[in-house]
């Protein structure tokens, strides 16, 4: 099926809350989560590196309070009168270039159904952000 890279990365990502809040749900559902989640990672991987790219090319890296190096880094948003800085607007576009991009991923959409009705089952903010992957 085809996904914007900003929904793999979405879906990728709520998988992994999903799988580690370890819901009640029947086996079945349990198995398509687990190969929806294999088929996303390496785009999920792929695409996260892609950002991580962009951002240590267009920001710096992050200090704490004493001014030593966190080794997380950012793109500034303002600059120090309060203005929205060239540098997001370079980012937010290069990053929305690559998000925006539909790409085939091996996985096939979920049934609502196959999820039960365990009130420890998916919950609704879960399903949202599976986005494509439920279907009705």
């Amino acid at each position: 099926m085809k996904m914007q890279v900003r929904a793999v990365l979405t879906a990728f990502q709520t998988l992994v809350l999903i799988m580690n809040r370890r819901p009640t749900l029947p086996q079945a559902a349990h198995y398509r989560l687990a190969r929806a989640h294999k088929a996303l990672q390496e785009e999920a991987k792929t695409a996260e590196e892609s950002r991580t790219k962009i951002i240590m090319e267009l920001g710096h890296e992050i200090q704490d309070a004493e001014g030593k190096l966190t080794g997380n880094w950012e793109v500034p948003e303002k600059d120090a009168e309060g203005r929205e800085t060239e540098t997001i607007k370079t980012y937010r576009e290069r990053w929305g270039a690559i998000a925006d991009a539909e790409i085939e991923v091996a996985v096939q959409p979920m049934s609502i159904t196959i999820f039960g009705d365990e009130t420890d089952g998916l919950q609704a903010a879960e399903i949202l952000h599976l986005g494509e992957l439920i279907t009705d």
